[in-house]
């Protein structure tokens, strides 16, 4: 089980590294059409999309592994803004990839922005939403284990 963690934590900081470097290629080069449709492009935006899918499985995997983690507070906010932010990355791939592959019109850059960014902050909005409940949770079992050695007294 622990090992499941670690993989989605990791694969969650891979995936947020990733999504950036091709947001920030894409911001750079999308009016440019010879550097936005170039090969290293294509398989950042194919990286997006196998990560997220990868995340997704072991967040899947977690739940099923530990579903103590359901009584966790914040546990389902988490899990309905991961699904969005998956959900998005996709939405953003997909729509990416039928820019590079149409006349690549210049109206079309600005929905692309606009996805991008929403899913940049919604990939930081679960990433930390993430890290906060792993910090609760952590501290909720120090302070038990404090209890149980008698280290802790809420007096």
């Amino acid at each position: 089980m622990e090992i499941i963690q670690e993989l989605h934590k990791w694969a969650a900081n891979i995936m947020i590294i990733i999504f950036l470097y091709s947001s920030m290629m894409w911001f750079w080069f999308s009016a440019d059409r010879q550097k936005i449709g170039n090969s290293s492009f294509r398989f950042f935006i194919s990286l997006e999309m196998g990560i997220s899918g990868i995340l997704l499985l072991l967040g899947i995997s977690l739940i099923i592994t530990n579903p103590n983690w359901l009584g966790v507070k914040g546990v389902y906010i988490k899990i309905f803004l991961g699904l969005f932010t998956i959900g998005s990355i996709h939405l953003c791939a997909t729509k990416t990839k039928k820019f590079l592959d149409s006349s690549m019109n210049r109206k079309d850059i600005k929905i692309i922005n606009i996805i991008r960014a929403l899913t940049i902050i919604l990939l930081m909005t679960v990433y930390t939403t993430g890290t906060m409940i792993r910090v609760v949770h952590d501290g909720d079992n120090i302070k038990e284990f404090n209890e149980k050695i008698g280290l802790y007294n809420e007096n």
